[in-house]
């Protein structure tokens, strides 16, 4: 049986994953934030990305060139300022 909608969503919530993990995240604590509406909204995001591929090719840098590079994503501003929180 083909789902192609299922494994695009699924796809997609690997890529947040991924991208939570190499920004040091930590995914508990962002699923928990505001009750799980802030990694919902990270997401959905990720879901309806108009450019899903920019995150792909930004991970795949070299590690020392994508502190230099802007990060070009629908969940950037999500991402940094939950870096900015007190831990």
């Amino acid at each position: 049986m083909s789902r192609p909608m299922v494994d695009h969503v699924a796809q997609r919530e690997r890529r947040l994953d991924a991208l939570i993990q190499r920004f040091g995240l930590d995914l508990s604590r962002l699923t928990r934030a505001d009750h799980g509406a802030v990694y919902a909204k990270a997401k959905w995001n990720c879901v309806r990305c108009r450019n899903p591929y920019a995150c792909i090719e930004w991970d795949e840098m070299p590690r020392t060139e994508t502190s230099a590079q802007p990060f070009n994503c629908p969940n950037s501003e999500l991402v940094y300022s939950f870096l900015k929180l007190p831990t």
